[in-house]
């Protein structure tokens, strides 16, 4: 009994050991760029990138198909009411036999289509690189979507802090009111004035804390982890500012952004498109080889009426040579079709232009914002140090100090929302340039 209870003491002990761990190894502080990477790893949008590109190759291998010979193979088996017979004056011969089987090999090699699976090749050779670009944008939508809700994380849990720094703050002025009033050194109103603030700073603490936990969560799902999942992040240093002009970080975008290349393949699909339709005024031309065996047993080896087998070459074509104008008008859809991408190609470049120049503006204003919301700190700190001490000689009011309290809030958080508007539009900026995203292996 008493090994009994010794077994189970270390058991027990060695289970509080793995929870302690676990929560710890739980709560463990993540960089953002971990975060990124855990997302590129397990996000449902990267698994379907990934079989969107699988197909997309196994189309490929589908139409370099269409081109090569193809193989196939027969059997027959026929059991007729009666035995063929040739009717002739000399009397009735048979032709054949009442039961009948044969099989057959035939090899078929197209040798000319009027371009039409050449055309196909190339157009599934262009889907495979358009699923990449697409999987590329994925990646690059992905990893933007993460650094975002990283630093709605961050800001979120700033803001909580300052929050709950605001509710001790007048949490104390409120226990410095009630005492002054039981002194009768300052009006019934004041002490409300001291708890009105209070609650509406309570109520601010608390939808604070709603969108970190928010935040937490949408966090969790990029990383397709429960939502419950604990989350650390790792706070973030303000990076320099780029030195490169608009006019490279534009080029920049034009030339890497998967939207723009997309485009770009578009116009190439078009034009084989084009090639594709026209290849109906052309003929067809393909050549069949054939091995047969026909006779009487299931697997025959001879025939008494005729060959035991046969072999034949056969060089097929065929061209339509009138069907209404379809051809044609097949062929001017495909070339009204690149025209449409030609011109959604120039308003896509001109698009992508414009969202490095809105990212920079941004970029510009956050870093603007974030002096200007330095030197408010500053003043609205020492503001309320002096506001407090007023109060204390009975120089200012209730309403004195909840206005300085209210000014070192919004202060501080003007600051921080400066602060990472100036990260959101670093990570914008990355995102319209096209910034490369390397595939995370799992």
């Amino acid at each position: 009994m008493i090994k009994r209870y010794i077994v189970w003491g270390w058991i027990a002990t060695l289970c509080a050991v793995l929870v302690c761990e676990g929560g710890a190894w739980a709560t463990e502080k993540m960089t953002i760029d971990a975060v990124v990477g855990q997302a590129l790893r397990r996000n449902p949008a990267v698994a379907g990138a990934e079989a969107e590109l699988a197909a997309s190759k196994e189309v490929l291998i589908s139409a370099r198909a269409d081109r090569l010979p193809s193989l196939s193979a027969g059997y027959s088996w026929t059991g007729l009411h009666r035995e063929p017979i040739q009717k002739s004056v000399g009397g009735d011969f048979p032709v054949g036999y009442r039961k009948q089987s044969g099989w057959d090999v035939q090899v078929a090699q197209p040798l000319f289509t009027g371009y039409a699976l050449k055309s196909a090749h190339g157009l599934a050779r262009l889907g495979v690189d358009a699923e990449g670009l697409e999987r590329r944008e994925t990646f690059q939508q992905l990893v933007l979507a993460t650094r975002q809700a990283c630093h709605r994380l961050l800001l979120a849990q700033r803001l909580l802090a300052v929050a709950e720094d605001e509710v001790a703050s007048l949490t104390d002025h409120k226990r410095v009111a009630t005492l002054n009033h039981g002194q009768g050194l300052i009006p019934l109103n004041d002490l409300l004035k001291s708890e009105v603030a209070l609650a509406g700073a309570v109520q601010n603490r608390n939808r604070a804390e709603s969108e970190a936990e928010k935040a937490r969560i949408a966090i969790n799902r990029l990383m397709a982890r429960a939502p419950s999942t604990p989350l650390a992040l790792d706070e973030v240093h303000v990076p320099p500012v780029w030195s490169q002009e608009a006019e490279t970080l534009e080029g920049l975008a034009v030339s890497r952004r998967p939207r723009v290349s997309l485009l770009r393949l578009g116009v190439r699909q078009a034009s084989l498109g084009e090639t594709a339709a026209k290849s109906g005024y052309y003929p067809t031309v393909s050549l069949v080889g054939r091995y047969a065996k026909n006779g009487e047993a299931p697997f025959p080896d001879e025939n008494a009426f005729t060959h035991t087998d046969s072999a034949s070459l056969t060089l097929e074509a065929s061209w339509t040579l009138w069907n209404w104008g379809k051809t044609g008008a097949g062929a001017a859809e495909k070339a009204h079709l690149r025209r449409a991408v030609e011109a959604a190609l120039s308003d896509a470049e001109a698009a992508v232009r414009q969202d490095v120049q809105n990212a920079l503006l941004d970029r510009s204003v956050a870093r603007k914002n974030i002096n200007t919301a330095e030197r408010s700190r500053v003043q609205a700190r020492e503001n309320w140090r002096i506001t407090k001490v007023q109060y204390d000689q009975q120089v200012a009011t209730s309403t004195d100090v909840i206005d300085a309290r209210s000014y070192q809030t919004s202060a501080d958080s003007n600051y921080y929302q400066a602060l990472y508007a100036y990260m959101d539009a670093l990570a914008v900026l990355d995102y319209a340039t096209g910034e490369p995203v390397a595939p995370m292996s799992p």
